[in-house]
């Protein structure tokens, strides 16, 4: 039978239903129920999605509790433009008014489970949506064993869930994408208009919330839980980039593999497209455990993705935010993922849709609130073959088509989240023996660091690089009220810091250093500075069992600024005693300590690190804890910092010397 053949049969028979219903072809809020027994309307999901394809209007599909098979998958067209479509398992009986038991106890017991085992290799679930519907919405549904690995290109992507054209789509409570395996898009491949070339733009709008889980599927290429872009066309590759953006609010992409981004590879245009995580308050937006299943591709980044331009800056900033919204304590947390050279996140430049959407005059910057990078895991490598690319991390690495990307609290108060931290790069490692020329950071790229606690890392030369770009293109970051202790950093001459620019780089890339607490690191010297790159530092404390140096590096020696105050190992480093030193303009004095000191639990500064700083213009004002950093002395009346990440805030004493 001809498709055409089979859609008007289709059309018949679902006019003999309309028909003992009393319904009409333009019928709203038609419900239909699939499974065996009492009360199923539809005894197959497709039966049931071509009922509804032609009729307007928002309608439900009650799944009931069981195993429906979808061999050679499953597919929605709708053909009128439609409202809500609510696809929803764990319906005992078809009969039943709602839904019963708990996924989250009782897992698939609770669930409706597609199961796309046998058959041909397809999608168990595409939705060819078109702009047609305002929103699908999928809860306690288990998709599975899908297999989209066929020998033509429009069936090689998304094994569990494809979703092609405009559309908006909700993965929901008690919904399990998991065990799928694709060519690309292991379970999800999302996609409207590509990202490389010009043609009407179309976006997919994915959203990942109320606990749902995209777990364990396989990518034989990209994008081993989501990957944005594929085919449903003959003769346009599934490789294609396409526009989507996904939004992840709560719920968890885990043990997911693939080639390169075995979380997810989403990568936009400057028309938008790619990843917003969004982390509700009180929760987590989970990205875990993900791991490279091709150990020869050289930067298998689990999450390789574009930060999505369809947000727009925040009022009153050329900030576009992300992340946990200002006052709520939930987390973005990418934790025990492993890469080739890349472990955690990599943020992705953009295409350009061949010149429909160029650049913009001033590269976007983005705010990501309340983001935690723990124990992930990369291999070192060596930059000697390709000296301006191999841009690697093991826990975040940020492409220079981003301007600025801050990591940054959401919360004045943190002490309520795990280590008292809202930005935590913690226990992040090296796989294998490092060579004498390979290079591993722990975070490379235009990034800024606000009160964040780096602590217990592994790195290869260095911790956190800044990069020139040899096309000419300098970057810029660094660190504020940000404690990074207790890490170690292998290598000869290595640094926790490193800026470093190609020659002819204008202007050269810059670190700025602010109100930081470094301590109990094993490495070399604080800092490198190559051609033209330049840093300043005000306010911190770099303190070590042993004297490390100050610098490191082919810039001059003047290209390292000390502003007014600072604790430092020794002042007869010729290190520091070269670099430029500015007096503060308030007491016409520079004001350092030297020495090594140790810390309590919190970091709270010795007597001999407080009270040591004029504020600086827009310096921090809150410390690592988010209290004021600028504090008021009795006996002078003047404003003053404490060196450090962490101000003293004295035990609280009432007026009549009670506590």
């Amino acid at each position: 039978m001809s498709p055409t053949t089979r859609r008007t049969s289709r059309f018949h028979a679902l006019l003999a239903l309309l028909a003992t219903l009393g319904c009409t072809p333009g019928a709203h809020a038609l419900t239909v129920s699939v499974g065996t027994g009492a009360g199923c309307t539809h005894a197959t999901l497709q039966d049931a999605l071509d009922a509804l394809e032609p009729l307007s209007g928002d309608h439900r599909i009650h799944l009931r509790t069981q195993t429906h098979a979808v061999a050679n998958g499953a597919v929605y067209q709708p053909t009128v433009a439609q409202g809500f479509v609510r696809i929803e398992g764990g319906y005992a009986n078809c009969s039943d008014a709602a839904p019963s038991g708990n996924p989250a106890v009782s897992g698939d017991a609770a669930r409706a489970v597609l199961d796309g085992a046998g058959g041909l290799p397809r999608t168990v679930l595409s939705l060819q949506i078109d702009g047609r519907v305002g929103s699908v919405q999928i809860r306690r549904v288990a998709i599975r064993r899908g297999d989209a690995t066929g020998p033509e290109d429009r069936f090689s992507s998304g094994g569990g869930l494809s979703v092609f054209g405009a559309a908006s789509v909700l993965l929901g409570f008690g919904t399990v994408i998991g065990g799928n395996t694709a060519v690309y898009g292991g379970g999800i491949a999302a996609g409207g208009s590509r990202t490389i070339t010009s043609e009407p733009f179309e976006r997919v709008d994915l959203f990942i919330t109320e606990g749902a889980e995209i777990d364990a599927n396989i990518a034989l290429n990209q994008g081993g839980g989501i990957f944005c872009g594929g085919s449903r066309t003959a003769g346009i590759l599934p490789e294609s980039t396409r526009h989507a953006s996904v939004v992840h609010a709560s719920g968890s992409i885990i043990n997911n593999q693939a080639r390169f981004g075995s979380a997810m590879f989403c990568q936009g245009s400057y028309a938008g497209g790619g990843y917003q995580p969004r982390p509700v308050d009180g929760g987590a937006a989970l990205v875990f455990g993900n791991i490279e299943n091709d150990p020869l591709l050289a930067i298998a980044c689990p999450l390789a993705i574009s930060l999505d331009l369809g947000v727009a800056p925040t009022a009153g900033s050329s900030y576009r935010d992300l992340g946990a919204a200002p006052g709520e304590s939930g987390v973005l947390w990418i934790a025990n993922n492993r890469g080739q050279n890349s472990g955690g996140m990599c943020v992705l430049g953009y295409n350009t849709r061949s010149g429909a959407s160029p650049p913009p005059a001033t590269e976007p910057s983005f705010r990501l609130r309340n983001v935690w990078l723990d124990q992930n895991t990369a291999r070192p490598a060596s930059r000697n073959t390709n000296p301006g690319g191999g841009d690697f991390a093991s826990a975040l690495r940020v492409a220079r088509q981003i301007s600025e990307l801050v990591l940054e609290p959401a919360l004045d108060d943190c002490s309520l989240l795990q280590c008292g931290a809202c930005v935590r790069i913690t226990g992040n490692a090296y796989d294998g023996v490092p060579g004498a020329t390979d290079f591993l950071p722990l975070v490379s790229g235009p990034v800024t660091l606000r009160r964040a606690r780096i602590e217990d890392n592994e790195a290869v030369q260095t911790l956190f690089e800044l990069r020139g770009s040899p096309d000419g293109g300098a970057s810029s970051g660094g660190l504020r009220s940000s404690l990074m202790v207790d890490n170690i950093v292998a290598g000869a001459s290595s640094t926790l810091l490193r800026v470093d620019d190609f020659a002819g780089t204008p202007g050269g890339s810059s670190m700025q250093l602010t109100s930081n607490t470094f301590a109990r690191n094993t490495q070399d010297g604080l800092l490198q500075l190559d051609g033209a790159a330049t840093a300043e530092l005000w306010a911190n404390v770099f303190t070590a069992s042993t004297s490390p140096r100050l610098r490191f590096g082919t810039a001059a020696a003047t290209n390292l600024t000390l502003r007014w105050c600072g604790q430092f190992p020794s002042a007869t480093d010729p290190d520091y005693v070269a670099v430029t030193r500015l007096a503060d303009p308030g007491t016409g004095t520079f004001n350092p300590v030297f020495g090594s000191y140790s810390f309590d639990a919190s970091f709270a500064p010795p007597p001999i690190l407080r009270d040591r700083c004029t504020p600086l213009l827009l310096a921090p004002t809150r410390d690592f804890y988010g209290r004021p950093k600028i504090q008021r002395t009795i006996a002078t009346g003047t404003d003053v910092e404490d060196l450090g990440a962490v101000e003293f805030v004295p035990d609280p004493i009432f007026a009549d010397s009670f506590e």
